[in-house]
């Protein structure tokens, strides 16, 4: 049986320091650089620790979604409190596969692109870390849509409810010369910092408070989820030629 305190315990520094990332630079696709790219690997992200996060003043925290997630998280890790790893059980028992169900979300957008596409998984150190080794893929395609997801969970605002709040990483690489074709960081949430895109959620997944969530896995479950349509959508038409 896994252990999630002691895994939410280990997550959750890593996930913090993570958090500088979100003010990473977005680089636009430029199709005339990937004239060549026919046939992409797309990697399956690992699914982070799914977290409840809050703050009342997104500006002004640093590492944006990520930062909210993760500081709200350590901060009651550090009090004692069990919710995240709660949480984080009440999500896995929903089978929420974030990491698969993006990929394959992805795959299908880029393959009505004309794109051939197959879905791999590499090694990662963390959730939400971009791989640092794509030789193995080499002669295997073109290149490479590396995927990570470095936050995921639920996030309120000074009097506004629990919503939905998911970030995506992810960058195109060239495999023949290592070229970064394309990359961009998607927030899926009602606010954020700036640095990424944000994606508006679609509503019909508020909650009032941290125990209306609990109260019911299965939607909150269905919130996280309807975060991969509208996040994959914009990556396959961010590489549309």
């Amino acid at each position: 049986m896994i252990n999630l305190k002691s895994r939410a315990s280990r997550l959750l520094p890593a996930l913090l320091a993570l958090s500088f990332l979100a003010g990473c630079a977005s680089q636009s696709f430029h199709a005339e650089q990937a004239a060549n790219i026919k046939t992409i690997a797309v990697v399956k992200p690992l699914d982070p620790p799914f977290l409840l996060g809050a703050n009342g003043d997104w500006a002004n925290n640093g590492g944006g979604l990520l930062g909210v997630l993760t500081a709200e998280g350590v901060k009651a890790a550090n009090a004692g409190k069990d919710f995240n790893v709660k949480f984080n059980g009440d999500m896995t028992a929903q089978q929420v596969t974030l990491g698969a169900d993006l990929s394959s979300a992805v795959q299908a957008g880029l393959q009505k692109l004309g794109y051939t596409v197959t879905v791999v998984t590499l090694p990662a150190e963390q959730p939400g870390a971009l791989s640092t080794d794509y030789s193995s893929l080499k002669g295997q395609a073109d290149a490479v849509l590396d995927l990570a997801i470095p936050a995921a969970g639920y996030a309120y605002r000074t009097w506004n409810p629990y919503e939905p709040a998911v970030m995506v990483r992810a960058q195109l690489t060239d495999l023949k010369n290592q070229r970064v074709l394309y990359s961009d960081i998607y927030s899926y949430a009602r606010r954020h910092s700036g640095g990424d895109t944000l994606l508006q959620p679609s509503g019909g997944y508020e909650f009032r408070s941290k125990d209306a969530v609990f109260s019911d896995p299965q939607r909150a479950a269905n919130g996280i989820r309807s975060s991969v349509q509208p996040i994959a959508t914009q990556i396959s038409t961010a590489l549309k030629r």
